[in-house]
């Protein structure tokens, strides 16, 4: 049935592996599915690319970055009038999933909590029901840390889901975004598209991101760590110099304006011959 319409999947994500060690994810098969049976893609990194021809894929690949919400510099919440956070406040959130890096958090505020009495490290772990078990336990071994380094009044980890507007809520309170994934091990990467970040992104607020796969399209624009020491730098960069923390909003208003889902939404329909599409 294919046969009778242009179809053009979307890889939100390229997975690479070496599948010669047996450990390839359990949705490489599902991916590989759609690479072969449609004769063009979508890819969210020119990354991607590469690793789709390296598997033998001859379709067309279109590359055309994921879209971005309006930015919206306006929008802080009266969180510090209200002494509801922090001044230094770092937010995190998402599935609770070891590759999310979850302890950065912790690492950061103990390395700064001299320097800063008042910092807080505040993640909103959502647990999957698909993997319920290990995600649970690993949150406990989270709070577990948290406690053996007596950490309690600086750090705060929410189980369970939360809503876009009440995501939104915290990280207008929030002075910084953190996004500090890491790869399970050392040759497994996703060519693709945090669609999380998009939101902080959008919303007046620094992001500090780590030196994962799927954050490659940002380098040279956004901070990328590598290492604690790295992100214990920018943290402090950004909670002491104001034009550097303006910068960093200056640069995701420009991301959110040049990837708008308006011109992300027209690039999809000038997909004609292979192309790279993007504005930045």
């Amino acid at each position: 049935q294919l046969s009778r319409w242009r179809v053009i999947p979307i890889l939100h994500t390229v997975l690479e592996h070496d599948i010669y060690k047996k450990v390839a994810r359990e949705d490489f098969t599902t991916r590989c599915l759609w690479e072969g049976i449609c004769e063009e893609v979508i890819v969210h990194q020119t990354r991607a690319r590469k690793t789709l021809r390296d598997r033998g894929y001859s379709g067309r690949i279109h590359y055309i970055p994921h879209g971005c919400f309006p930015p919206n510099p306006n929008n802080k919440l009266p969180s510090y009038k209200y002494n509801m956070f922090s001044q230094h406040t770092l937010f995190q959130y998402g599935f609770g999933s070891r590759h999310k890096g979850w302890e950065i958090g912790i690492d950061i505020v103990d390395q700064l909590k001299e320097k800063y009495p008042d910092i807080m490290y505040i993640g909103m772990f959502n647990i999957s029901d698909y993997a319920k078990e290990e995600q649970t336990r690993y949150f406990y071994s989270l709070i577990d840390q948290v406690k053996e380094r007596e950490l309690e009044k600086h750090v705060a980890l929410h189980k369970g889901f939360q809503s876009t507007e009440m995501l939104t809520n915290f990280i207008k309170c929030s002075k910084i975004a953190l996004f500090p994934y890491q790869a399970p091990n050392d040759y497994w990467a996703s060519w693709g598209a945090s669609g999380a970040m998009r939101l902080p992104l959008s919303l007046n607020i620094p992001i500090i991101l780590s030196n994962f796969s799927q954050f490659k399209e940002f380098e040279g624009l956004l901070p990328i760590c590598k290492t604690i020491e790295d992100f214990v730098k920018v943290t402090d960069k950004i909670f002491s110099n104001l034009n550097y923390e303006n910068h960093l909003k200056m640069i995701s208003r420009k991301i959110c304006k040049e990837r708008s889902w308006d011109k992300v939404a027209r690039w999809y329909l000038e997909c004609n011959t292979e192309k790279d599409f993007d504005a930045l």
